[in-house]
């Protein structure tokens, strides 16, 4: 019979194999999670905790050891080898769209500003188109418009104009559709973005409805970024753990929902942004997933 133990144990229970020269860390025995055995490998590997096995095979454990980038290992009853698994990377790949799938600051500009002048006020300035591309639009009209009577007619005004003029001014990013064509349907695909009225709209303009696998808006969670509510609703839909999440952002704020969500984050040009990648292009997602 297999013996399991605890989710919490896991950490407690990681132990060196010395019957060969050189250690090699692996769970003593297999885990089990929601009913379901499933194999960590040692939490201070790089890649992520992945559940597609494309080979298993036996070695020692010092060539496990020197490949431990992409394996994943458990003990075998052969003294000196260990059970290797190479693993697929990241089963789920989660979209930011402004900044990531769009170039949106024109369209974001365009919008704000005739909701400005409407109410005969200037445009915005840089530090509030930077806001706009990053927040949720309630956040944006409460700083475009701070006297709350003021701030109840644009709104009034806002959800009564219409988005769909302003989409010629939104351009999507070059290699987009490709790699969704790509990624699906081995891998789960998913949208985490600020936006809430309108990505609906932004998907059906630009024939992207159908390529993605979950859409969690900012009205579909009680917080939006910077809060990791969007991330973690993308992790229990598919049933991961979070690092198995590759999520694409381009701002602090899409840097700190990743962080409070534990999953795995690539940086999409901005290089002041903590991460565990740095990416200027969709086509560069390819070779993360190698």
């Amino acid at each position: 019979m297999v013996r399991t133990q605890s989710w919490p144990a896991y950490h407690e229970r990681i132990r060196l194999d010395k019957r060969n020269e050189g250690t090699f860390p692996y769970p003593s025995t297999p885990f089990r999670r929601d009913n379901q055995p499933f194999w960590f490998k040692n939490p201070s590997f790089p890649s992520s905790y992945l559940p597609q096995t494309l080979l298993c095979d036996t070695m020692s454990p010092q060539i496990a050891r020197a490949q431990k980038s992409e394996l994943l290992s458990f003990p075998t009853e052969t003294p000196g080898r260990v059970i290797v698994k190479k693993t697929h990377p990241f089963p789920v790949i989660a979209f930011d769209c402004d900044g990531v799938m769009f170039d949106t600051r024109e369209i974001n500009c365009a919008y704000y500003n005739e909701i400005l002048r409407h109410f005969g006020k200037p445009d915005m300035n840089d530090r509030q188109i930077e806001m706009a591309h990053m927040h949720m639009a309630d956040t944006v009209m409460a700083e475009l418009f701070p006297d709350p009577q003021e701030l109840a007619e644009a709104q009034a005004y806002r959800l009564s104009m219409p988005y769909m003029p302003h989409l010629d001014k939104m351009v999507m990013e070059p290699g987009l559709k490709p790699l969704l064509q790509r990624l699906r349907p081995a891998r789960k695909t998913a949208i985490a973005t600020n936006r809430t009225t309108t990505i609906g709209d932004v998907l059906r303009a630009f024939s992207l409805t159908q390529d993605f696998d979950l859409v969690v808006s900012a009205r579909d969670v009680e917080r939006a970024k910077p809060w990791p509510d969007m991330l973690l609703r993308i992790v229990e839909t598919f049933s991961c753990i979070p690092r198995e999440v590759l999520y694409i952002g381009d701002s602090m704020l899409d840097q700190q929902a990743a962080e409070a969500a534990g999953v795995s984050f690539a940086a999409y040009r901005n290089s002041k942004l903590s991460a565990d990648f740095h990416i200027d292009s969709l086509q560069e997602v390819d070779r993360l997933l190698r």
